[in-house]
């Protein structure tokens, strides 16, 4: 995370990883992006938001009656399409081994 990141409800990394794991085509979860987030402030420019659709959830968030969303990284620019980005991302392990691997 980044000097300037805040949370403003309770964040449960549990719930997280376990939401995480339970879609197996989800390549990471991004703490930093909500729907509500449509400017870039490092390109000074509006971007463009994908689809959303509701992301498999894990137990730990139905019981907290947390939301998850997915959206495809190709419908989308600047912030929302980072394929690493170390400002309050998860990824899951074998995904990043994977892309190591590869390069």
């Amino acid at each position: 995370m980044v000097d300037d990141m805040l949370f403003f409800r309770p964040l449960k990394i549990l719930s997280c990883l376990q939401t995480l794991e339970s879609s197996s085509k989800s390549y990471a979860l991004h703490l930093k992006l909500s729907p509500g987030i449509q400017f870039s402030h490092t390109n000074n420019k509006l971007m463009r938001l994908p689809k959303f659709e509701p992301a498999e959830q894990g137990k730990a968030s139905l019981e907290l009656n947390l939301q998850f969303l997915k959206f495809r990284r190709s419908e989308t620019e600047f912030d929302w399409n980072y394929p690493f980005d170390f400002c309050g991302a998860i990824y899951r392990i074998a995904s990043v081994t994977e892309v190591i691997d590869k390069i």
